[in-house]
């Protein structure tokens, strides 16, 4: 309820809010909320997720809105796809089937949905299994209506996009098997760079504004934006013949429905990337090319002394013996920018 009161859009320097709305069998302690006590905690279930974020306000223009109406309602090469694929998902979910709407600052709401075809009798029609094709499989639906968007005040820039996923129908599992409250935050978080808790070590380079992520617990992931894509080294699709002894944060890279459709373009920045970063005095008190040095002959930021590194941390340091893609970017001529 606090949340709910809070007008987080008065708040210089916060791009947009996310909230996530629970319900569960029993009442929570306030040390089951704030997650310090999760291990009895009653199952929940999360039936409301609120997105809202800023945006450029509408300009009253009829073609702007016959616009958005088409890219909304259009798949491939629409700016908005990653979120329409994000509802496609959200329909298909294991634990429960949720209903994406989107508020726009343009008066329109857009409902996306997963239907079914059902008889007068509530039976669900299905052909065989062994047909190609069946018509009464689930399609999605969506429906454009008008919606009263909240006056924005004169000396205001922006207006407030809404995205709302509600839960409808019920559950699919019994709710000792779904997931635990923090789950979606959780992996909220580990997407998106900058609702990262922890103040990891990172160095930006100029003038190309990539970043290099220096934590250990960084290697290999990659970023684009600020936003997760995929690991090095972990990726079947990339990366399998190597690993990554660092993080990387790059933009201008072309990505396609959460996927780098093109990882040349991607070695070039990253090679950018590098030849910026070590020839930067500012960045003199974080020793990079040390810590390069390092992980290129022993995997880790230091060399430890013999006797107190265990075995077991051994077998968790990163393979030296393949070729990593800092070795690739930083010794191939057509990667040095």
């Amino acid at each position: 309820q606090a949340q709910e009161t809070q007008d987080w859009s008065r708040q210089i320097g916060i791009l947009g809010c996310i909230r996530l709305h629970y319900t569960s069998t029993e009442p929570l302690t306030p040390g089951e909320l704030n997650g310090t006590d999760v291990e009895d905690m009653p199952p929940a279930i999360l039936y409301k997720v609120v997105v809202e974020y800023r945006s450029l306000p509408a300009t009253g223009n009829q073609q702007a809105v016959q616009a958005e109406e088409l890219s909304m309602l259009s798949f491939g090469g629409s700016v908005d796809d990653d979120v329409k694929y994000g509802a496609l998902a959200s329909l298909y979910d294991e634990c429960a089937k949720y209903v994406l709407e989107i508020y726009s600052v343009r008066g329109k709401k857009y409902k996306f949905d997963l239907m079914d075809a059902t008889l007068s009798n509530g039976q669900v029609p299905r052909l065989p299994s062994t047909s190609e094709q069946d018509p009464f499989v689930k399609s999605l639906c969506v429906t454009v209506t008008d919606h009263s968007s909240m006056l924005q005040q004169q000396d205001q820039k922006y207006a407030i996009t809404r995205m709302h996923l509600t839960l409808e129908g019920k559950v699919r599992k019994p709710m000792k098997e779904l997931p635990p409250m923090d789950f979606m935050a959780r992996n909220i978080a580990t997407s998106f760079r900058c609702l990262d808790p922890e103040n990891r070590l990172t160095a930006t380079a100029l003038p190309s504004g990539h970043t290099l992520l220096l934590d250990p617990s960084m290697q290999g992931q990659i970023y684009v934006n600020g936003r997760f894509i995929t690991s090095w080294g972990q990726d079947p699709r990339i990366g399998s013949h190597g690993v990554a002894l660092f993080g990387m944060d790059l933009h201008s890279i072309p990505v396609w429905s959460g996927k780098i459709v093109d990882f040349e373009a991607l070695k070039v920045a990253y090679g950018q990337l590098w030849h910026e970063i070590l020839i930067d005095a500012r960045l003199f008190d974080l020793n990079i090319a040390t810590r390069l040095l390092n992980r290129l002959v022993s995997g880790k930021d230091g060399i430890e002394d013999e006797e107190e590194e265990s075995y077991d941390d051994q077998q968790d340091s990163v393979n030296v013996n393949v070729d990593c893609l800092e070795t690739q970017v930083l010794a191939t001529p057509k990667y040095d920018l």
